[in-house]
């Protein structure tokens, strides 16, 4: 079993929420394409049973919405029986590692979050005292995960991190001028909050870069214009101008772009592009330098 968790989502009013859990639902639908899997949904979660579990988990890690990722074994929502399964993954663990068990649940059970806890990780420690297992609830080395919902309890040795977001396409369109990896992340930033991306290039090595972005654009066909010429070297002007055209045409609420002031390019110069595309101009880099880009993209 595989929980997709989201969690952004949840914040939002309740028509709201429905709507982008429908969006995020067809997302993961279109990611696991090609693949054997039955899915349903509770209480900000995802449940995904599938017959290539490791396949279709690597899928999941691009889909915008999704937080984290686990690839689970189920059992009856029984302390002894959750406490049982946890020495059984505690078995597989490095000698000498430490470990900590993050527990929580949802719905009314005879144990507390805690229990699972405590439980569990003296049965650990007793059971595998020759593994030499310590608790560290801080730093530990292995993490056993679980989740108890209702009748079922979830259970995982680790989570697999993704990206978070909005789903893709529940905050409109946007074109992106992609020509470096500036751009890509300024346009990936956007795709992340939940724009599709329509993108216009002017180069091959923005083309290259360009493709890059369709493995995250999912749910959604991403649509590119080709400026590139072999004899003709288009002018940045040119290219915004192009952009803007392309975005009033796609009917998109204006362009993305990877200007940041902190690369020393001037605001005047941005005010100039402003103008000449004639529609909104959204800068995500516009004042962070390439280690805050770096935070947001890990």
């Amino acid at each position: 079993m595989i929980l997709a968790k989201y969690s952004e989502i949840m914040l939002k009013g309740k028509a709201t929420r429905s709507i982008l859990e429908r969006m995020l639902g067809w997302n993961i639908r279109v990611a696991l394409e090609g693949c054997n899997f039955r899915i349903s949904r509770e209480g900000g979660v995802f449940f995904i049973e599938a017959d290539d579990e490791e396949r279709c988990a690597e899928k999941l890690r691009n889909v915008f919405g999704i937080v984290y990722i686990s690839i689970c074994e189920v059992v009856p929502a029984d302390i002894d029986r959750i406490v049982e399964k946890c020495v059984g993954i505690g078995r597989k663990f490095r000698k000498g590692s430490s470990f900590a068990i993050r527990a929580r649940r949802f719905g009314e059970h005879n144990f507390t979050s805690n229990d699972i806890g405590v439980k569990a990780g003296a049965r650990m420690l007793s059971e595998l005292r020759n593994r030499k297992l310590k608790v560290d609830l801080e730093e530990p080395g292995e993490e056993i995960f679980v989740d108890v919902r209702m009748k079922k309890a979830f259970i995982s040795r680790n989570r697999i991190k993704a990206c978070g977001g909005m789903p893709l396409g529940s905050q409109g369109k946007v074109v992106a001028v992609i020509s470096n990896m500036s751009s890509y992340n300024a346009a990936w930033m956007m795709a992340r909050r939940g724009c599709e991306l329509v993108v216009i290039c002017s180069s091959k090595r923005g083309l290259k870069i360009a493709e890059k972005l369709e493995k995250w654009h999912i749910g959604r066909k991403m649509e590119a214009y080709n400026l590139s010429s072999k004899h003709n070297k288009i002018s940045k002007e040119k290219l915004f101008e192009e952009a803007g055209r392309v975005a009033r045409e796609n009917d998109a609420l204006g362009v993305v772009s990877g200007e940041s002031l902190c690369k020393h390019q001037k605001l005047s110069e941005m005010i100039r592009l402003d103008a000449v595309a004639n529609v909104p101009i959204y800068r995500p880099l516009a004042l962070l330098g390439e280690r805050e880009v770096k935070m947001v993209m890990n």
